[in-house]
This record gives C-alpha cells, structure tokens and sequence, in this order.
C-alpha cells in the first residue's frame, strides 16, 4: 500500500493528469481512495519503514490507516501518537518513535 500511495503522489505532481478527479478515470480508483493514499505518502519516514516492515501496531491495519488518513496530524511526533506508535527512549536519551 505503501508503495501506490508514493506511486500516486509522483504521478499526481508529474502533470499525468490535469487533477486527481481526471487520474481516478484513468486509473479506475475512487477519488476518496486515490486521496487517502496521498495523505498516507506524507507519513513520518519512520512509520513508513515500519509499515513496510510489517512492524505496526495490531489495530493499525491497511483497511483501518486508510480510514484514519482523513484527519491524520502534519506533525510527525503527532502522527506517532494517532497511529497508535509508541515512543521509547533512543541510546542517546531522546524519545523516538519505534
């Protein structure tokens, strides 16, 4: 999922289509769907490597993180907290993500 979501993105902003309402014709995907993929390619790059690596959290599942894109926080730290990722100290003494 992660990898449309970057795929979609890259073809949104390298002109293919005029708007995202002319790439979901073309592509056959809804425009809520095609949406929510893009707000997901704006994750913290460390929820991205997780995801990829299948280290979420158990709730977080893709059918759910595409529910949850709508309202998702810019903030990287945020978005940690809202997807349900816990912060724990790093070896530095700094809290980090995963």
């Amino acid at each position: 999922m992660m990898g449309e979501a970057f795929s979609i993105r890259k073809q949104l902003f390298c002109g293919a289509d005029d708007s995202i309402e002319a790439m979901t014709q073309r592509l056959g995907a809804g425009k809520g769907h095609l949406t929510a993929l893009v707000r997901l390619s704006y994750l913290a790059p460390d929820i991205v490597r997780a995801l990829l690596e299948g280290r979420q959290p158990i709730q977080l599942t893709p059918t759910r993180l595409l529910k949850l894109s709508k309202d998702l926080p810019h903030d990287w730290r945020e978005q940690r907290r809202f997807l349900g990722f816990v912060d724990r100290p790093s070896p530095t003494g700094d809290r980090t993500a995963l």
